[in-house]
């Protein structure tokens, strides 16, 4: 009898010390809490597993930047080589005794279409313009360029409500006298530039092309332009530099031509050499940004991937992370497994 009640008290003190038995809701309960628990854990490793490397997808993201540019630039500089030997061929032609003009003319523009993806109209790579497109406009038998006395010029362009002065300095180079120009002209983001005819060339945005659309007003010291009133100047619009030539082609004077194509040789070499230079600098930002990828790294985190599961968010993370092409993980995961 004796044992029996140590017994009863034994279990008394059991349960008070352990608690209420569980019963089959609770034991419900307990199950839902730990399949919660379980599930937000599985959440929180999907969310880890899917989140990206900012900083390395910014920097792959620059090297495709990179790589899109260097791409546009050896275009670029693939048609200003055909260009240079069209060039080349036009001269050589034009110092033979038989010319074909209208013929060799065709070709010219047959040229300028195959490269205007390329190059504006000033045979300059569209790539490296960094204003957008131009509207080029032709002076016209206002001549600045030739050597004579001393000159101040004033530009009045009454469609912007703006006028400008630049001075010619007296018996100066042409190239010292377009740089006087071009610095009065710069506030307007207007340039000036000089065709293979030796004519001046005004260009300027093309959202701004009204201001040249309509006559401008030159007023001068007597010397290449009359003193007194303003003179009313409408300016013509400007045909890219291989239209013109072909202009003068067609006009059959070899010296024209030759003068012609020797401006237009020195401008796209020169322009070779720049495009060249650019692609250099695009080498070494790119030499800059690629970075020392770890591969037993990239192997270690798709083997940790296979093993914590929801494989398919951690092979998304990688791709966009180190731009791992598939048939490449693919051969790392059969590696691991």
């Amino acid at each position: 009898m004796k044992l029996l009640q140590q017994l009863n008290l034994t279990g008394t003190k059991e349960r008070a010390g352990s608690g209420t038995l569980p019963t089959a809701n609770n034991k419900t309960a307990a199950l839902n809490q730990i399949s919660n628990k379980d599930s937000q854990a599985k959440a929180g490793a999907r969310s880890t597993l899917a989140k990206v490397d900012t900083n390395r997808f910014q920097m792959w993201s620059s090297i495709g930047q990179l790589q899109n540019k260097h791409s546009q630039a050896q275009g670029a500089e693939r048609s200003l080589t055909q260009v240079y030997r069209g060039l080349l061929n036009v001269g050589q032609t034009s110092k033979t005794n038989v010319r074909h003009p209208q013929q060799t003319a065709d070709q010219i523009r047959q040229l300028e279409a195959k490269v205007s993806h390329n190059l504006s109209g000033a045979l300059q790579p569209k790539l490296l313009n960094a204003q957008g497109e131009q509207k080029a406009y032709q002076l016209g038998n206002i001549d600045f360029l030739t050597p004579k006395a001393a000159e101040t010029v004033n530009l009045a362009i009454p469609a912007a409500g703006k006028s400008v002065s630049f001075h010619l300095p007296a018996y100066g180079q042409p190239q010292e006298m377009l740089d006087n120009i071009n610095r009065a002209l710069s506030p307007l983001k207007i340039s000036a530039n000089v065709t293979s005819g030796q004519k001046l060339v005004l260009s300027l945005p093309t959202e701004q092309q009204r201001m040249l659309e309509e006559p401008v007003l030159f007023s001068g010291e007597g010397i290449r332009i009359p003193a007194g009133n303003p003179v009313p100047v409408k300016l013509q619009p400007q045909g890219s530099d291989l239209s013109e030539l072909a202009k003068i082609i067609e006009n059959d004077q070899p010296d024209e031509i030759l003068s012609a194509v020797k401006q237009l040789k020195a401008k796209t070499k020169n322009t070779i050499a720049q495009v060249r230079h650019f692609i250099g600098q695009l080498n070494q930002d790119a030499q800059m940004s690629m970075p020392n990828i770890d591969i037993s790294s990239v192997e270690q985190q798709v083997g940790q991937a296979l093993q914590q599961g929801d494989f398919g968010s951690r092979l998304t993370a990688l791709l966009a992370q180190a731009n791992v092409s598939r048939d490449t993980t693919v051969a790392l995961l059969k590696k691991k497994s």
